[in-house]
């Protein structure tokens, strides 16, 4: 229950400290270690990498037509898809071990 407890706080970080969204899931994964059964822990990290894509969406939206013409945007598609799957991963585990 700390391993989770300690997740939850990092999550809360997430946008705030840098390296967070790392941190919180290194600790969710350290709790399912110890309680493999927990299905919180594997939708908070599924949460953590719908929160990344969602946050990479609002970094590009909030940038100016100059701006986005300097960013490479297969590069944010392929780092949007990849948390969509990352999350999809996660979430599944729990629902089809």
């Amino acid at each position: 229950q700390n391993w989770f407890n300690q997740g939850v706080i990092y999550q809360g970080l997430l946008g705030v400290a840098t390296d967070a969204d790392k941190a919180a899931i290194n600790v969710f994964q350290e709790a399912l270690k110890r309680n493999p059964a927990d299905p919180v822990s594997y939708q908070r990290i599924g949460a953590i990498y719908l929160a990344l894509a969602e946050n990479n969406r609002l970094y590009v939206s909030s940038l100016s037509a100059e701006q986005r013409t300097k960013l490479n945007p297969d590069a944010i598609k392929s780092a949007i898809a990849d948390n969509f799957l990352k999350a999809d991963s996660a979430t599944v585990c729990w629902v089809f071990p």
